[in-house]
């Protein structure tokens, strides 16, 4: 590989990474629904109101702090 393929390459990659952190780091609003002291919703749409999750309210985050919360959620309820 010559200097330009590896230019080339190395500029992709930062590529890459630039779009995966600016991705992460956008604000998005969160629904997040407790009853009783626990959280039983978290998404990005508001949940059906025929569905009884509680009291929702939403908020904005990055993603990243929506992707960890959702994690988070997940891995309490398994």
């Amino acid at each position: 590989m010559d200097i330009s393929e590896t230019l080339g390459v190395l500029l992709f990659i930062l590529l890459c990474a630039l779009v995966m952190h600016l991705d992460r780091t956008s604000e998005i609003e969160v629904v997040t629904c407790e009853k009783d002291g626990l959280t039983h919703y978290i998404g990005r749409h508001a949940p059906n109101r025929k569905l009884k999750f509680g009291v929702c309210k939403a908020e904005r985050m990055s993603k990243g702090e929506y992707y960890a919360l959702k994690f988070e959620f997940k891995k309490s309820t398994h």
